[in-house]
């Protein structure tokens, strides 16, 4: 696989956009000194500082924002400043062939996960399932954003290079390799039945979820089932699970882990679970639409996949 993107460059920009939620201006002003300290320069959308409701200005404000950092020939990558609710309600309307004709790396998690996802199905250029400018003041800023500035700069690093990765665990071992797809549980589910569901054909899964009880955890992925998103996977990494557990009662049954074993326990493919990717403390940045190897057995985890920046 040949290059997809160009290598940032100290000082170039680095553009934020709201797609989804409204975030308090204070973590912005925080997440921007991040990105200042690591030698780019950023330039906000104007749409990010509006509100309506709970969203970053309308539908409408939040979709040109969104084409507008495509389309500035300054702008090397794009930051989603959080996620929220908002991305299924624009995805529809996005111009593709803008971001074809302007290829530059968009990352985010969450519910930008239907962006990430459809950028990688529309375009072929990989989404960054990675750590958002509104997370960097409250979480491990200093590994994940640094995984981050490695990837931009065109160091060749790999997933399971971040350190978080110690905590990854194999459920089920093997070798698998096929495209990374996937991100939050939630939102893949409720892309079920549109033209944004994933096509995971071939795919390593990435999975993570956060404050859902465990019956809404197991209902999402049988609806994954049922609409053949699980048929023919090479692989699955289970990111962070945070507050996935019984609210009852009455009580599920079973844990995250053993919902996670009866649906891919019996497949033949790698299963990898803890992997920091998701709502958890740690963030990799994980390319979606790009073939990767999974290797997860005795030896540990290792995740690699070809280079992404010339």
């Amino acid at each position: 696989m040949t290059s997809i993107f160009k290598a940032l460059q100290p000082g170039d920009a680095i553009a934020i956009v709201a797609p989804a939620g409204w975030v308090d201006p204070a973590r912005l002003d925080t997440a921007n000194a991040y990105i200042q300290e690591s030698g780019f320069t950023y330039a906000v959308q104007d749409q990010v500082h509006l509100r309506e409701g709970r969203f970053a200005g309308s539908d409408q404000q939040r979709l040109d924002g969104l084409h507008a950092a495509y389309a500035d020939p300054a702008v090397k990558a794009i930051i989603a400043v959080r996620g929220g609710y908002g991305s299924q309600r624009i995805v529809d309307q996005i111009n593709w062939d803008l971001i074809r004709a302007n290829p530059k790396p968009l990352i985010g998690y969450s519910d930008i996960t239907t962006l990430l996802n459809s950028v990688a199905m529309r375009t072929g250029q990989p989404g960054l399932l990675g750590p958002m400018l509104g997370d960097i003041s409250r979480f491990d800023s200093s590994e994940s954003w640094k995984h981050v500035r490695s990837l931009l700069l065109g160091e060749h690093v790999q997933p399971t290079d971040h350190p978080g990765c110690q905590v990854a665990s194999v459920l089920v071992p093997g070798v698998g390799e096929g495209r990374l797809m996937g991100g939050n549980l939630a939102m893949l589910a409720s892309d079920c039945g549109t033209p944004t569901q994933v096509d995971a054909k071939g795919a390593i899964l990435i999975l993570e979820d956060v404050n859902e009880d465990l019956y809404r955890f197991d209902r999402m992925l049988v609806q994954l089932k049922r609409a053949g998103v699980l048929a023919d996977l090479r692989g699955v990494i289970v990111g962070d699970l945070v507050g996935v557990e019984d609210k009852g009662p009455p009580l599920f049954g079973k844990s995250a882990m053993g919902i996670i074993r009866e649906h891919f326990g019996e497949l033949g493919i790698p299963v990898v679970v803890d992997f920091p990717c998701g709502h958890g403390t740690h963030r990799t940045t994980l390319p979606l639409g790009v073939t990767a190897r999974l290797e997860a057995g005795e030896n540990g985890i290792r995740l690699t996949h070809a280079p992404l920046f010339s």
